[in-house]
C-alpha cells in the first residue's frame, strides 16, 4: 500500500472528464496521466460477478432502466458492452497501481458483495493495493469482520443524496473505518477535526488540489486527474 508520505491521486471512475467513466479507456487514461490508481465502483449481479458501474439502475448511462443486481453480467453487457467485471480490471493493470473499490449496496441490504469482492482480490493478491469504500457503513464493517489488513473508508458529503444523519461521517460509529473520505463540501471542516487520515473527493482543480494537501489531505480523487496531478 502507498506510505502516504506524499499525497497520493487517484482518477475518480477513471477520467470522467474525456472518456466514459467506470471503463477500461477511462481507467487507462487516468493511469496514463500519471495517477496513483483509481476508484471505482461495484455491484454485485445475479450471478455474483462483480460489475463496474456506479448506478444502481443502467438507465443514466444507457438509457435503458434496467436494476443491475437484478440482471446477469451477460444480460448487463447486452445493455452496455462496455461494463467491465473488476478481474478485467485487475488483469488491466496488476499490482501496478492502487485501487479504492466503492462497494454499492443499498440501504439495509446484506449480500455476498463485501464477501466476494474479497476473494476476487485475494485470487490476485492485492491486498497490498487496495482500499475498500462505501457510503453505506454496513458493507464496510461486513467486510472488516471478513478482512482486517485491507483498509476501509467511510463515504460521505453534505449533499441530499445522502441522508442528513450521515453527511459528516457519523456512518464511522458503525464501522470504525481506517480512512475517511468526506467530499469537498466538507472536506475542510473534516481534515481540522479529525485524527483519521483523510481521502477527498472530487478536487477537480488545482487550487483545491493544493489547498486539501496543506490541510493534510493523504488521498485527492479527482475527475480532472490529468489537469491537477501536482
Amino acid at each position: 500500500m502507498h506510505d502516504f508520505s506524499t499525497p497520493m491521486f487517484l482518477g475518480h471512475r477513471g477520467l470522467p472528464s474525456k472518456y466514459r467513466e467506470n471503463t477500461l479507456a477511462s481507467f487507462k487514461a487516468a493511469i496514463d496521466s500519471k495517477a496513483d490508481g483509481i476508484e471505482l465502483d461495484i455491484h454485485l449481479t445475479k450471478d455474483n460477478k462483480l460489475a463496474v458501474i456506479h448506478d444502481h439502475s443502467t438507465k443514466r448511462t444507457t438509457g435503458i432502466d434496467k436494476v443491475v443486481e437484478e440482471l446477469t453480467m451477460d444480460e448487463l453487457r447486452a445493455i452496455d458492452k462496455e461494463i467491465p467485471t473488476l478481474e478485467e480490471v485487475f488483469e488491466l493493470f496488476k499490482d501496478k497501481i492502487i485501487y479504492d473499490i466503492e462497494l454499492k449496496e443499498k440501504p439495509f441490504v446484506f449480500s455476498k458483495l463485501p464477501n466476494i469482492a474479497l476473494e476476487v482480490i485475494k485470487r490476485y493478491k492485492l491486498e497490498d493495493n487496495v482500499m475498500i469504500s462505501s457510503f453505506n457503513p454496513f458493507p464496510l464493517r461486513a467486510f472488516k469482520k471478513v478482512c482486517k489488513n485491507i483498509p476501509t473508508a467511510i463515504i460521505y458529503d453534505a449533499v441530499p443524496s445522502v441522508p442528513r444523519i450521515m453527511q459528516h461521517g457519523e456512518g464511522k460509529i458503525i464501522c470504525s473505518p481506517n480512512f475517511l473520505k468526506p467530499g469537498i463540501n466538507v472536506a475542510k471542516q473534516q481534515l481540522k477535526a479529525n485524527k483519521k487520515p483523510i481521502s477527498v473527493w472530487c478536487v477537480d482543480t488545482k487550487k483545491e488540489a493544493e489547498e486539501f494537501i496543506a490541510l493534510g489531505a493523504k488521498v485527492i480523487i479527482s475527475n480532472k486527474v490529468d489537469e491537477i496531478r501536482l
